[in-house]
């Protein structure tokens, strides 16, 4: 799983490669993305999900607990910036 994800100053785009080839893509507004934490809630503790226009995509979920933990502080402040 390799997935990138290009913030600019008006869109956020998360484009993910699967193991079977398949490609992926969401893109919203920067403006309108939030990052979420989900510490107990996921399918693996510290789910990160990235909401924006009308959908909600996870992102992160191949990382062991700390790492995710790690991406959602460093996605809060790109998003921020």
């Amino acid at each position: 799983v390799l997935e990138e994800l290009t913030v600019t100053d008006d869109t956020a785009h998360l484009t993910r490669h699967n193991p079977n080839g398949d490609r992926q893509d969401w893109e919203a507004n920067r403006y309108w993305v939030t990052v979420h934490l989900h510490p107990k809630d996921g399918p693996v503790e510290n789910y990160i999900t990235l909401r924006g226009g009308d959908r909600e995509v996870e992102l992160g979920r191949f990382l062991d607990e700390a790492e995710r933990l790690a991406l959602y502080g460093d996605l809060k402040r790109a998003l921020a910036a």
